[in-house]
């Protein structure tokens, strides 16, 4: 829910960004659930 409140208010300041939880690695488990980073 707080990952599509972010990413809601960014695309709203049209900033580019992306969250761990949509990167789509085989490897994810969870444990990166909060980062964030933006794209150029």
């Amino acid at each position: 829910m707080i990952a599509g409140l972010v990413m809601g208010l960014a695309a709203k300041r049209d900033i580019n960004i992306r969250w761990r939880g949509t990167f789509g690695s085989k490897n994810f488990n969870g444990w990166d659930m909060v980062h964030f980073e933006i794209v150029e």
